[in-house]
């Protein structure tokens, strides 16, 4: 359970990062504190 939801909230994480280049630039820390 807990992986899909990780796996999902990653994809999401991705393609919004994708989309919105300056909100990921200022959110891109809590992105990559969340696989580890």
């Amino acid at each position: 359970m807990k992986r899909i939801l990780l796996a999902v909230f990653g994809i999401l994480a991705l393609a919004f990062a994708t989309l919105t280049p300056a909100f990921a630039q200022s959110k891109g820390i809590v992105y990559y504190m969340v696989p580890t």
